[in-house]
C-alpha cells in the first residue's frame, strides 16, 4: 500500500513508502509528541509521478513513471486510502467507533491536533482493495464516498474538498489535550469500485486527439454510471478505455500470454493468419496491432478489435 510522507505542510516533495496495512495503521494511530501545525509531519494516500503529457512521440520510459515528483493534482498517480476528514463536531469519537465495531472493514481512526473534548475532530481512514488512478479519483469518488458515509449512519458531511483532492495531505497524529484512536487490521479492505470496471488504473496521454476524445468519454461515463449501472458492458467504454489506459493494454497482453519486452508485446496469435508472431506497443496511446511474421498476412487492427476477437477484453 503506497503512501507519501512529507517533512511538513510546505514540503513539495515527499518520501514514498510501500507498507502493509497493519504497519500503516499503526503509524496512523500513534500520537507523536505535540508540535505546532507548521512543524508537523504530513502524509498523503497518493503517490506522485510526472504527468504523462510530458511525453514525446506518445510514449515514455518506465524511469519517468517510477520517479517520485512534486505533490500536485496533475502528478497524482494513484490513491491507496479513502480519508474522511471531519471537523464539525456532531459525530463524537465513541459514536463513530461503535459504528465501526459493527462492520468488518479495516480502518484507522484518530483525533486531529485541533480536537478537544467539546469540539471533536477526527479522521477515519479506509485502506482500498486496489489503488485508484488520481484522475479517476478526483472525477468519480464523491458519490461512492457519500454513499458509504450515509450507509454508516454518520451525521453531517466530511470535508468534501479534501476527499476529492487526490493531492491532499494530512498531518500525522500528534498529542493534544484530547486524543482517541482505534484500528482494525484483520478485516477486509474497502472496495470503492461501486461502478465495477470504471475504477481501473489508467494513464491519460493528453498529446493525441484520439486520447482527448477517450478522456472526455470516460469523464462523462463516470458521472452517468450511477444512473445506468448496466453501462459497464458498454462497447464504447471498452474501446475508449483501451485507447486511454496503459494498464488495460497490458492486461490484454497478459491474457494473450504474449511476450512483453519493454513496451513491446509480441508472440501472440494474429487474428487473421493465426501465426504467433504479431505485435503491438502497449505504452503508446491509440496504438495499432499488426501481424509481424515474415511474409505476413498484412493484418492490422486496434487493440480493442484484437481483444474482442480473442475474448480478452479487460
Amino acid at each position: 500500500m503506497k503512501v507519501s510522507v512529507f517533512q511538513d505542510y510546505f514540503s513539495p516533495l515527499g518520501i514514498e513508502y510501500n507498507l502493509e496495512w497493519p504497519t500503516l495503521a499503526k503509524c496512523l494511530t500513534h500520537f507523536r509528541p505535540s508540535k505546532s501545525k507548521k512543524q508537523q509531519k504530513t502524509w498523503s494516500p497518493s503517490i506522485f509521478r510526472s504527468p504523462v503529457n510530458h511525453l514525446t512521440n506518445g510514449s515514455w520510459s518506465r524511469d519517468d513513471i517510477d520517479t517520485p515528483q512534486k505533490r500536485s493534482k496533475a502528478n497524482s498517480y494513484e490513491v491507496s486510502c479513502l480519508v474522511f476528514d471531519y471537523d464539525d463536531g456532531q459525530n463524537i469519537s465513541n459514536y463513530v467507533l461503535s459504528i465501526m465495531e459493527k462492520t468488518d472493514w479495516n480502518f484507522a481512526f484518530h483525533t486531529t491536533s485541533s480536537a478537544t473534548l467539546q469540539d471533536q475532530r477526527w479522521r477515519l481512514i479506509f485502506p482500498l482493495e486496489r489503488p485508484i488512478d488520481g484522475f479517476v479519483w478526483s472525477e468519480g469518488v464523491k458519490e461512492p464516498a457519500l454513499a458509504l458515509w450515509r450507509m454508516l449512519g454518520l451525521l453531517g458531511t466530511p470535508d468534501m474538498g479534501a476527499l476529492v483532492d487526490a493531492a491532499r495531505i494530512y498531518s500525522l497524529p500528534y498529542q493534544t489535550a484530547y486524543t482517541c484512536s482505534e484500528m482494525r487490521t484483520n478485516g477486509k479492505n474497502l472496495d470503492v469500485s461501486f461502478n465495477e470496471q470504471v475504477f481501473k488504473e489508467f494513464e491519460i496521454v493528453h498529446t493525441q486527439r484520439t486520447v482527448q476524445k477517450a478522456k472526455a468519454y470516460l469523464r462523462s461515463y463516470l458521472t452517468s454510471i450511477y444512473k445506468h449501472p448496466s453501462h459497464v458492458c458498454d462497447k464504447e467504454y471498452s474501446k475508449n478505455l483501451l485507447v486511454a489506459c496503459t494498464t488495460s493494454r497490458r492486461v490484454v497482453a497478459e491474457r494473450l500470454n504474449a511476450r512483453i519486452v519493454g513496451d513491446k508485446v509480441t508472440k501472440w496469435p494474429c487474428p487473421d493468419c493465426g501465426k504467433s508472431d504479431a505485435t503491438y506497443y502497449y505504452l503508446t496511446a491509440g496504438t495499432r496491432a499488426f501481424c509481424s511474421h515474415q511474409n505476413n498476412c498484412g493484418w492490422t487492427g486496434t487493440v480493442y478489435e484484437l481483444a474482442k476477437q480473442w475474448d480478452v477484453l479487460p
